[in-house]
């Protein structure tokens, strides 16, 4: 199968509702060998926090099953209705666990949830493996299949997920995509964080 060939380079920010997009929107095109695997630029990672109380680790609240379907790291395309679930999974459970920003050391509001925040405390643990060595990307968890991005996301982990959203939703009614079957490459969730080097490699 060949990769996806028209990509769009996002950026969201802060900003009022009908003025999220900051930055640049370009088309690019893939290389051959699939599509970027750069790191998102933003704030210094977090450090390594301490466990937390968690009512539900098989975080059956985002998986119908445990087992991951692994495709290549190309096709790990993320829908914006996949989005938004993941998001509303993580605005509850970062309630119910009281999460913590470790840059600031304060609560982290739902509202406030960036990428830091769902990384640490939804991507990474869900996606490790039972045995605690290594693990998968996120959409292997939540995908039944291959999921071909013909869009490309470039953004600050430090921005709100809930802009993030907005600004893919005003992506999408521009282009009258559709919310289920449209696919967006997204480095958090599409590469396994666990391994990054070997992803990247």
């Amino acid at each position: 199968q060949a990769p996806p060939k028209e990509l769009c380079l996002l950026a969201s920010s802060r900003g009022a509702a009908m003025n999220l997009v900051k930055g640049f929107l370009r088309l690019a095109h893939l290389a051959t060998g699939g599509a970027s695997k750069g790191k998102s630029k933003g704030a210094a990672a977090p450090e390594e926090a301490p466990a937390h109380s968690r009512t539900d680790e098989a975080f059956t609240d985002l998986f119908s099953a445990r087992a991951a379907y692994r495709v290549p790291t190309e096709f790990r395309g993320i829908s914006l209705a996949q989005l938004k679930h993941i998001y509303q999974a993580a605005r509850v459970r970062c309630e119910r666990e009281e999460w913590i920003d470790r840059l600031t050391g304060k609560r982290v509001l739902p509202d406030d949830i960036n990428l830091y925040h769902l990384n640490e405390y939804v991507i990474v643990k869900s996606t490790r493996n039972t045995d605690d060595e290594g693990g998968t990307s996120l959409v292997e968890r939540v995908a039944k299949g291959e999921q071909k991005p013909t869009w490309f996301v470039s953004h600050q982990w430090a921005e709100r997920i809930k802009d993030f959203i907005a600004c893919l939703e005003q992506h999408a009614r521009d282009r009258g995509l559709s919310e289920e079957t449209t696919y967006y490459w997204v480095c958090a969730y599409a590469n396994n964080q666990h391994d990054l080097k070997a992803e990247m490699g």
